[in-house]
C-alpha cells in the first residue's frame, strides 16, 4: 500500500514517469525505446519529486 500511495502521489508532482519509475526501482521493459536511449536521470527532477511526496506526507500540500 505504501508503494502504491507513493506512486500515486508522485504522479501529481508533474514529474516525468521515467523519474517516478527510477525512484520506485522499476526496471524498464524491453520495448520501452525511451528507456533504451535514456542515459541518465538527473538529480534535480528526482529531488523535486521526492520533496513533493514528502510535503504531501507532512500535510504541507493537499491533493484533490
Amino acid at each position: 500500500s505504501l508503494r502504491r500511495t507513493s506512486e500515486t502521489v508522485a504522479t501529481a508532482s508533474d514529474a516525468p514517469q521515467a523519474v517516478i519509475d527510477s525512484i520506485m526501482g522499476h526496471v524498464p521493459h524491453v520495448n520501452d525505446m525511451g528507456a533504451i536511449y535514456r542515459a541518465k536521470i538527473y538529480n534535480e527532477p528526482l529531488r523535486k519529486c521526492v520533496n513533493f511526496v514528502r510535503s504531501w506526507y507532512l500535510g504541507e500540500i493537499k491533493i484533490d
